[in-house]
């Protein structure tokens, strides 16, 4: 492993997300251990900062900095992201938190708590509380059934103890466990997404820990923070460019055209399926999580999969993807053209043809964008298996020639079975008034 120095210039992360500022501008030097690729970062030395457009608002689960290279081998990028992975920074969401302690609930470290912390961290060393987790080194640790369990006892003894004890300061550290194991998921992630790297997704450079200023004990549990170091994509976020026909000429926003921001949906619904198809699920789709680099609409890429997954079993789901794109209005989504195309059997395609009156805006987006109406072929009358009439209609829409649709989506995963029943109720989804 290689030791480069970071040349840090700290901002108060909570100016950036709209908090009290706690304190001015202060630059302070980082030793850093990387770990791969150790050999380019060998006498290099960096200088970085926090600018507000990427800050822990876009990144809650992370603290992030731009990093420029002062000096060191060409191979290196001059400049990239360094995502730091540190429990301290970022709010115990816990369940059993918020009753404990509201303010660690909603809040990175107070003095109050560090002082808690750091004193059962002494005795947890002392070897006078057990060792449970990963990140501490635990030979064996707990699974989530027997931590549920131990959780009850620990409760009881925390309702006679409101001072806090072993129950407060376990739900803190797994909160530290979730922390590193989430930074090895979505290392673990970016692995699995190599073929998308540099392109759609940003590229991983290697991974490493830094050892930060002295807080006072020194433990190996405070003195190491993991981090990814990944490229920087130059350009906006979605949730910051908008509309050409929406934008206020007198703002510097960005901007894009109609046109161009229906061609950046489909290379965007075209990378999410592909991410799909990769084995990889990422539950945390949004707008301020996707750039397009330097505005490019055929260059959308996709900056944080700290929620991302590679468990067996699961998958995206793309309507995801193409929820938050109608809600910026960038796009409409696609149509379900085996479930436009299969009458049901009794009414054949009446919910189809009662679609155009009582839909929501979302719904009559779609017939709009994507539905042609046509002369309807001529009704029959029907009987059932208990002998009562039916009206079956033909269908007065089709889809418009070259429509894009989502039926690979749709059906992705599912049996023959599963298929069939989709086609059976798309046509009542069309007519009801929901917004899905």
């Amino acid at each position: 492993m290689e030791v480069a120095t970071l040349d840090m210039r700290k901002i108060c992360r909570t100016c950036a997300t709209g908090g009290d500022c706690f304190g001015g501008i202060a630059a302070f030097a980082l030793p850093v251990q990387v770990l791969s690729p150790a050999p380019t970062l060998k006498g290099s030395s960096f200088n970085s900062t926090i600018p507000p457009i990427v800050s822990q608002k876009n990144y809650p689960s992370r603290q992030v900095v731009v990093a420029e290279l002062q000096s060191g081998p060409a191979s290196f990028p001059p400049r990239f992201v360094l995502k730091f992975s540190d429990p301290r920074f970022i709010p115990n969401r816990l369940s059993f938190m918020k009753e404990l302690d509201s303010e660690r609930n909603s809040s990175p470290w107070s003095p109050r708590f560090r002082e808690f912390f750091i004193s059962h961290l002494r005795d947890f060393r002392t070897k006078s509380w057990p060792n449970y987790w990963k990140c501490t080194g635990a030979t064996h640790p707990i699974t989530d059934d027997e931590r549920y369990q131990i959780e009850e006892e620990f409760y009881d003894d925390y309702l006679c103890d409101r001072e806090g004890t072993l129950f407060l300061w376990s739900q803190e550290m797994y909160h530290w466990e979730a922390t590193f194991d989430s930074h090895f998921n979505e290392l673990a992630v970016y692995q699995a997404l190599r073929p998308l790297q540099g392109r759609h997704i940003p590229r991983l450079f290697g991974r490493g820990t830094f050892k930060p200023p002295s807080d006072g004990f020194d433990d190996p549990l405070l003195s190491s923070v993991p981090f990814l170091a990944l490229e920087h994509i130059p350009g906006a976020t979605l949730n910051r460019i908008q509309l050409l026909s929406t934008r206020n000429n007198s703002s510097p926003t960005p901007q894009i055209t109609n046109h161009d921001a229906t061609c950046a949906s489909h290379v965007l619904i075209d990378v999410v399926r592909a991410i799909r198809n990769l084995g990889v699920n990422n539950p945390d789709y949004a707008a301020r999580n996707i750039v397009l680099r330097n505005l490019d609409p055929l260059c959308p890429v996709i900056i944080d999969f700290g929620l991302a997954s590679t468990k067996q079993g699961l998958a995206s789901d793309l309507q995801d993807i193409r929820d938050v794109l109608y809600d910026i209005k960038w796009n409409i989504p696609s149509p379900y053209r085996r479930g436009v195309e299969t009458p049901l059997p009794l009414s054949g395609f009446a919910p189809l043809n009662r679609a155009a009156s009582g839909l929501s805006d979302r719904k009559r987006d779609v017939l709009q964008a994507y539905f042609e109406e046509i002369v309807p072929g001529p009704s029959r009358t029907i009987l059932d298996g208990d002998g009562t009439q039916h009206i079956w209609e033909a269908s007065r829409w089709r889809l418009k020639e070259g429509v894009r649709t989502c039926d690979e989506d749709v059906e992705w995963g599912l049996s023959q079975e599963a298929i069939e029943s989709e086609c059976q109720t798309y046509l009542f989804q069309m007519r009801t008034s929901s917004s899905t």
